[in-house]
């Protein structure tokens, strides 16, 4: 519920996570360590390439890392890379294999992530669901891509008929089971995948390979299974090769698809409306209790009155185009705006003396129109200003329009001055007093946005609530375990 009302720059969010600082703190600690292989994988993937000081400084922590936890193939899996980064080919085929000894893969960047979980919440004051959205959308991949495209470097110059390419190719095997066992995201399984298709398909073809002819990934099986034996004399290699490639199948077609991406972000834009859209419609059924007494106010004020004097339409005028103009920063819509105000000067020439309350069921149709589509534009605002969809909405493709900027509430303006349109052209049609009917409109879109707001405030309290925290459940299971949470669903 107070979603509207919490306020945190997206600087300020992005430096609850580690890998955006800008400079990296001392690996004193195999997490530590880890933001370091994921900077420097970070470098590689966009081209910007390492200096030799910097990739010795990486490799050093790498290696110590390395000795402080043997089990754990990421790491000789960065110094391979980082050696191939400058290179050290040879280097980098050691660093490989060793890897492929190892029984586990951890990155740490999900005890990273979680750890960024409780600065957001120690940032914000609250703790809810779209802070994990947050977090999901911000995983790097690219030591997943950095190990991938490794794989395809050393692969391409290893046949399936000597004992030296039949090793690379069934260390790579190993090394893309443990990634893809290991991995905590769709798109790093991926990977795992490809570096498992990749074990199976000819050096010559290999070179960038990012789609595999099934038939060439089968045929590649086969052969690499049978020369396991009958070239290497490694029967139990055999047997662990064709028990991977049966499984890793298997687990692809359960945990990878299309749809998950898109349904991560159908959640990502739930938990954005799930902090905010409750206390949104409240300010909006605030404001449309102001329009109200504005009504009142007026009838009260120009009750025997039959026009509105021309310095106060031109002052209206002025006010609505100015706020429309800063809002929007669109001279035409300010204009428009400014001469809905404007026409308030309108008046019949010969008003009747009875002050009708009904005119008409258009009149009342009219003002729920107008009240429903400024509701909604100036609600929409307020959800876009918030921390949530700061921090979320721009990783969904949302136009940077939309997102902390006055846009909706401008247009909001620009609805509002139709309803001030409404009353010269009621006045002239019913031969009534413009102030009157100024007054009749006021109340109508008034009343109706303060008490639809206020409604949908108090129903809408209680699901959000409900609703993020379902989604902080199935949020949590996507940002620590992608891939099991799929498989887990099928």
């Amino acid at each position: 519920m107070t979603g509207v009302a919490s306020r945190a720059s997206p600087a300020v969010l992005a430096n609850c996570i580690d890998s955006n600082a800008p400079t990296l703190p001392p690996p004193t600690t195999l997490s530590g360590a880890s933001l370091w292989m994921q900077a420097a994988a970070h470098r590689i993937v966009n081209r910007n390439g390492l200096s030799e000081k910097e990739r010795a400084s990486i490799l050093a922590i790498a290696q110590a890392a390395a000795k402080r936890q043997k089990n754990n193939a990421f790491w000789p899996e960065m110094e391979a890379v980082i050696y191939a980064d400058g290179g050290m080919m040879q280097q980098a085929i050691d660093a490989w294999i060793r890897a492929s000894e190892c029984p586990t893969w951890d990155d740490f960047q999900t005890q990273r992530l979680m750890l960024a979980r409780s600065s957001l919440v120690a940032t914000t004051g609250i703790k809810e669901s779209w802070q994990l959205a947050y977090l999901y959308f911000a995983r790097s991949e690219d030591v997943a891509y950095c190990i991938r495209s490794l794989a395809g470097l050393i692969l391409s110059r290893a046949d399936y008929d000597t004992p030296k390419g039949l090793a690379l190719r069934y260390a790579t095997l190993l090394n893309g089971e443990q990634l893809q066992h290991h991995a905590h995201s769709t798109k790093s399984s991926i990977s795992a995948t490809d570096i498992v298709n990749l074990s199976t398909y000819p050096a010559e073809s290999i070179s960038a390979q990012f789609r595999f002819k099934p038939k060439m990934v089968w045929a590649g099986e086969i052969k690499v299974v049978n020369n396991l034996t009958t070239i290497l004399h490694q029967p139990d290699w055999t047997q662990r090769a064709r028990k991977i490639y049966k499984q890793l199948e298997g687990e692809g077609a359960l945990s990878i698809h299309e749809t998950n991406e898109e349904q991560a972000e159908r959640l990502a834009l739930g938990s954005v409306l799930c902090s905010s859209i409750a206390s949104a419609f409240l300010v909006v059924s605030a404001l449309g209790a102001i329009i109200w007494s504005m009504g009142g106010l007026v009838a009260w004020r120009l009750a025997g009155a039959k026009n509105i004097k021309p310095t106060v339409a031109a002052g209206t005028a002025i006010a609505l185009g100015g706020i429309v103009q800063v809002l929007t920063g669109y001279f035409p819509a300010s204009i428009a705006a400014a001469l809905c105000a404007a026409f308030l000067t309108v008046a019949p020439d010969h008003s009747r003396h009875s002050r009708p309350k009904e005119l008409g069921p258009l009149f009342g149709f009219m003002a729920i129109v107008l009240g429903l589509t400024c509701s909604a534009m100036f609600a929409a605002y307020l959800i876009g200003s918030t921390p949530a969809a700061n921090a979320v909405l721009p990783s969904l493709g949302v136009p940077s329009d939309y997102v902390d900027k006055p846009l909706m509430a401008g247009l909001a303006a620009v609805s509002f001055g139709l309803v001030l349109l409404i009353a010269p052209i009621w006045a002239v049609a019913h031969r009534v007093g413009t102030p009157h009917v100024l007054s009749l409109i006021l109340v109508r879109f008034g009343s109706f946005v303060c008490i639809m707001g206020f409604s949908l405030s108090i129903v809408l309290g209680p699901l959000a609530v409900y609703a993020d925290r379902r989604l902080e459940t199935t949020l949590t299971q996507l940002v620590e375990n992608e891939p099991i949470h799929y498989y887990i669903q099928q």
